[in-house]
């Protein structure tokens, strides 16, 4: 199963039902905006004009320069004057391409939905994941580097939303446990898909989906999941290589053409080496705020704060090359030219089969639960969203790939 939920009955909460939600908006490049949203007008900056819009950021391409507010990415801060309800829905990032043609794809950003209520007065930060590209770099949400020499993709970053945290920025986050965003105020999290590999060696090169609860594999690398990293492909350092944190495994260093780790709850593991191997990263891991009879996490008490969510890992892993992102039908809000391929990933390193960023939109839900159907999750049936699947650790000891 792919795809899990959580879900209670608004009943079993005291939830504020205001019809309009107040707040401030801090950008990347330190714009702030003040806003008054309601049902029937959308924030100054949306290019959607759709009713109830308090946020829509994401889903262009790294390899070109987007506009704030529009197809970027980046770390954005909301802080509500009062108490509202909103659907949170995100990607994350896609893997990076290569620097030659090739049937291998780097992996597509998985997808998170939330009904979150907001409280007034507590920042929260919201994290738009940056496509990979194939520049030897870590990416913004946490994507390890693929290894440049033309041909090797960076991991796609992860798309999140945080609680009680001020974190607006755009610089890539590095391959430590200091990540200027922690566990413990992780709401929601959508995977990055890992970075593409060699452009000749079969599926070796495929990298892994997002996740979900665990992302996909890529070709010998093992994907994040809930409770750990994945570990690092063929010949590649166990430090440097493996998912630490929220971040990527680096691809190994003896070779250009090998993809990096998307990031994640826990990131996926970076692609390695042999002679007849080289090798796609894999994905990271999604995640939302569990109970605490599922699993003890560092963020359970954040579970009040959400009414319903679920999770979501994309398809693409090293057996089948995908770089459809996980719920690829439904970009909420803009047409295919204007970011549609949101969290792609790349095929190459033109703009065309390039990777995509994450995206992040945030709907105000006046009092709507189950009759909120203006954006329904497109790809999942009813039984999907109504159901909550326990695990325990035992589902994820395996944090490296296989042939």
């Amino acid at each position: 199963m792919t795809n899990n939920s959580s879900r209670r009955k608004i009943t079993d909460k005291k939830v504020n039902l205001d019809s309009i939600a107040q707040y401030t908006l801090l950008s990347p490049n330190g714009t702030i905006l003040n806003e008054e949203v309601s049902e029937f007008n959308a924030y100054s900056r949306s290019t959607t004009g759709t009713g109830g819009e308090i946020f829509n950021v994401g889903g262009g391409s790294p390899h070109e320069s987007e506009t704030e507010f529009q197809l970027d990415f980046g770390g954005y801060v909301l802080t509500p004057k009062n108490d509202f309800n909103a659907w949170v829905s995100m990607w994350g990032a896609g893997g990076g391409g290569s620097g030659g043609s090739g049937s291998q794809h780097a992996g597509g950003g998985g997808f998170t939905r939330g009904l979150v209520q907001f409280k007034a007065n507590i920042p929260y930060t919201v994290v738009i994941g940056e496509g990979g590209m194939s520049v030897n770099r870590s990416t913004f949400g946490g994507g390890g580097r693929g290894h440049h020499g033309g041909t090797g993709g960076d991991g796609g970053g992860l798309s999140g939303l945080f609680m009680n945290v001020s974190h607006n920025s755009k610089a890539a986050w590095g391959h430590t446990m200091n990540t200027p965003v922690r566990r413990d105020q992780a709401m929601l999290i959508a995977g990055g898909g890992g970075g593409k590999g060699h452009t000749g060696n079969s599926h070796h090169g495929n990298g892994g989906g997002g996740g979900g609860w665990y992302g996909r594999h890529g070709h010998n690398s093992g994907a994040g999941n809930q409770f750990s990293p994945g570990g690092p492909g063929y010949n590649n350092s166990p430090v440097a290589g493996g998912g630490h944190g929220f971040h990527g495994g680096h691809s190994g260093s003896n070779t250009s053409w090998l993809g990096g780790g998307g990031g994640g709850w826990y990131g996926g593991g970076g692609g390695g080496h042999t002679a007849t191997h080289h090798n796609g990263g894999s994905g990271g891991s999604g995640h939302h705020a569990l109970p605490k009879d599922f699993a003890v996490m560092p963020n359970n008490d954040k579970f009040e704060f959400l009414i319903t969510a679920h999770t979501q890992q994309a398809a693409g892993h090293h057996n089948y090359g995908s770089p459809r992102p996980a719920n690829w039908r439904n970009p909420l809000g803009h047409t295919t030219a204007r970011g549609g391929h949101v969290g792609r990933g790349g095929y190459e390193v033109n703009t065309a089969s390039g990777s995509r960023n994450g995206k992040v939109v945030i709907q105000l839900a006046p009092g709507y639960y189950d009759n909120h159907k203006r954006f329904s999750d497109i790809n999942a049936s009813s039984s999907e969203w109504s159901h909550s699947t326990p695990f325990s650790r035992g589902q994820f000891d395996d944090n490296r790939g296989v042939e």
